[in-house]
């Protein structure tokens, strides 16, 4: 932890200017809130072991492979250096690998796209996530007045849900699950469903529900048209969820909202019953226990 501090501290020299901080954020997310906390994201340990025998390694193979492509811009260097560093993306890709039986490898690519973007890709089994979008989150937070510090942690927490967001779509192709309704609706579920089970991942979950809501736009007959459902109603759905796994801890926050309550008791049905059909599409495919 300290090189990495020390590192952040050469970089305030190098920028001069507020990202400093975020940067520090981002580092201490990555480093204690998924490393040295080994804290149980989705009731799972996200520790990485210590490396096995050769002898042993046909048996432990991993599936998922997390690989860094060149960056240009100082920023995404210096974001690329903290992943690298605490593994954040290689521990949380252990979640999936640990509980489920992929059939082929897969790639997680963390790059510079120059567009504000994630995506998973059939034809290339792999999920890339791109550090334009952490940036793009980053400034969306600090419009929507949170200090520099809070809006590197809820960029990362922001990250955190829109990865396993990609690993919904990543496992409905590559385990050919059946989906009915909007795919992206159900990849919203999936990583609201997993993260729900700690405090850290539901944190995660309501940073995406910030971003939907501060980013909400003027809506058109696109947007109507779109795969996604508008940001409002993701907003909405992601709480909605939270509640149903937790009604006496989310009250406060629906009722803010203005959920009418018969909305509610339907969370609470829904909530039960997509954990239940996520739980049934995957258990042919789980090593043990239940992702969800």
């Amino acid at each position: 932890m300290r090189s990495l501090l020390q590192r952040l501290q050469w970089v305030r020299f190098r920028f001069a200017n507020p990202l400093l901080t975020v940067l520090l954020a981002i580092g201490v997310f990555c480093y204690v809130t998924i490393g040295v906390q080994s804290q149980e994201l989705a009731g799972l340990s996200i520790s990485i072991p210590t490396p096995p025998a050769r002898t042993e390694l046909a048996q432990v193979e991993k599936r998922i492979q997390v690989i860094y492509s060149n960056t240009k811009r100082p920023f995404p260097k210096e974001l690329e250096r903290i992943y690298q560093k605490t593994q954040v993306f290689e521990k949380l890709s252990g979640l999936i690998d640990n509980k489920i039986n992929l059939p082929r490898n897969v790639r997680v690519i963390l790059k510079e796209c120059g567009v504000t973007n994630a995506f998973y890709r059939p034809s290339q089994h792999s999920i890339t996530i791109c550090y334009d979008l952490t940036e793009y989150f980053i400034d969306l937070f600090k419009k929507n007045g949170k200090t520099d510090y809070k809006a590197g942690e809820m960029a990362m927490y922001a990250t955190v849900f829109t990865f396993f967001h990609e690993v919904g779509h990543m496992l409905t192709s590559e385990l050919d699950l059946p989906i009915t309704g909007k795919e992206e609706d159900a990849a919203d579920q999936f990583s609201t469903l997993l993260l729900s089970k700690s405090d850290v991942g539901e944190r995660s979950a309501l940073a995406a529900a910030s971003w939907f809501n501060y980013a909400t736009g003027p809506t058109t007959r696109a947007a109507f048209m779109d795969e996604h459902s508008l940001d409002q109603q993701r907003l909405y759905y992601i709480v909605c969820l939270l509640y149903g796994d937790e009604p006496k801890k989310y009250t406060t926050l629906v009722q803010g909202l203005g959920f009418p309550r018969n909305r509610l008791s339907k969370c609470v049905k829904e909530y039960d019953q997509k954990t239940k059909a996520w739980r049934k599409l995957l258990s042919p495919y789980a090593k043990k226990g239940s992702l969800i």
